[in-house]
């Protein structure tokens, strides 16, 4: 039962008397906001903790779920600490085993002991990780057999050296490289009015591949021509006069000067008009359209890609020890892994450097014939046979 007693009446009660006194001495003292202490019975405070511990055990996880837990495998590092913080209240405050209000100290709930363990075992991983062999796995590879002292272990891979010098005959990785490819592209800020070709197609040397919709550098030719036509009417006046000593040299080569320059935009219209038509510079296949057609682009912009397919060069890389014998003219076979078959090719140039890492050098070779089922881009291996003096 709670009694409000005002402060000055308490203060004048007789503190002689041995009832009140044991009826003070088990209740708890408060004060509220309006100058009054409220006297509560340790029989009712006692009463409430109980209820409170009962309405907590449906909010936090109860102590076998969290034994349970602890012992998997995810709270296994952290069971230690949370034992640990299970009697570190009691531990620490074992000189006083009650509360401020007279209650006995109950231990930290369950779910702040692991919310502890959790952030007290973070940063002690992190510390013990550093150590060297901290976390070493054990070995569980079994070793190789020791063989007997004095036995040399071999490798059964080839090195590129012990097939050059064991064999008559080299094996070289190579790549089929077409010797002129390029990517058109657009030379002034115009609309596609049309793309005849398409990827794969072969076109001949001269060969439209590309139009443009050019009507505005049509107009500006148009007025070009206009112009000129004025200019030249005019100088030829200034002329007569001239002649008739009825105006000045001045005024005559002015309009000399004028007819020039009209002519002269009359060029520049004429090569702005005739960059409206992409030709091929070679013969040869389409390998990509990069455009559209009703595609409106800008100066730079690519439109087509095309290469020349005629003749095919071969790129390798030899041993820079091969030089002592390799010379241009060398003949060798290529064997294409695309087709399965062998093409008989020769040297043409060998590089201007030998890399001083790896001491290699590139080699530019050629397809002796024409065979129309070779691409650019095919690779193979090219058998190169060195002569049987070795070059001396």
């Amino acid at each position: 039962m709670i009694s409000l007693v005002p402060k000055l009446e308490l203060g004048s009660m007789d503190r002689g008397n041995s009832s009140f006194r044991r009826s003070f001495q088990n209740s708890r003292l408060e004060t509220s906001g309006k100058g009054f202490f409220s006297i509560t019975p340790l029989s009712e405070i006692r009463s409430n903790c109980e209820a409170e511990r009962e309405r907590n055990k449906s909010l936090l996880l109860p102590t076998r779920a969290i034994s349970h837990h602890a012992r998997s495998t995810i709270f296994q590092p952290f069971l230690p600490l949370y034992d640990f913080l299970g009697n570190a209240r009691g531990r620490f405050m074992k000189g006083y085993p009650q509360n401020g209000h007279g209650t006995p100290r109950r231990p930290l709930p369950p779910s702040i002991r692991v919310f502890l363990a959790i952030m007290l075992a973070i940063p002690i991983q992190a510390f013990i990780a550093q150590i060297p062999g901290a976390w070493a796995a054990p070995i569980t590879s079994t070793p190789a057999p020791i063989g007997p002292i004095g036995s040399a272990t071999t490798s059964t891979s080839p090195s590129p050296v012990a097939l050059d010098t064991a064999s008559p005959t080299s094996e070289i990785h190579a790549q089929l490289k077409s010797r002129r490819e390029t990517v058109l592209s657009s030379e002034l800020d115009a609309r596609i009015r049309e793309i005849p070709i398409r990827d794969g197609d072969r076109f001949a040397k001269r060969q439209v591949l590309v139009r443009l919709d050019c009507a505005l550098q049509q107009a500006r030719l148009a007025k070009t021509k206009a112009v000129l036509a004025g200019a030249e009417k005019v100088a030829k006046i200034q002329n007569r006069l001239l002649e008739l000593n009825s105006t000045g040299t001045l005024e005559a080569a002015l309009a000399r000067i004028d007819v020039d320059k009209a002519r002269a935009d009359i060029r520049v219209q004429s090569i702005m008009l005739s960059k409206c038509t992409v030709s091929a510079p070679f013969a040869g296949r389409v390998v990509e359209t990069k455009a559209r057609g009703h595609q409106f682009v800008r100066t730079g912009q690519a439109l087509v890609e095309i290469l020349d397919d005629s003749s095919l060069d071969i790129d390798f890389i030899a041993p820079s020890r091969w030089l002592a014998w390799l010379k241009a003219g060398q003949e060798f076979s290529i064997l294409i892994n695309e087709t399965k078959r062998s093409y008989p090719g020769k040297v043409v140039r060998l590089g201007a450097k030998v890399d001083p890492v790896s001491q290699l050098v590139k080699v530019m070779g050629t397809i002796s014939g024409r065979f129309p089922e070779l691409m650019s881009g095919m690779s193979g291996r090219i058998i190169i046979t060195p002569p049987e003096d070795g070059g001396r």
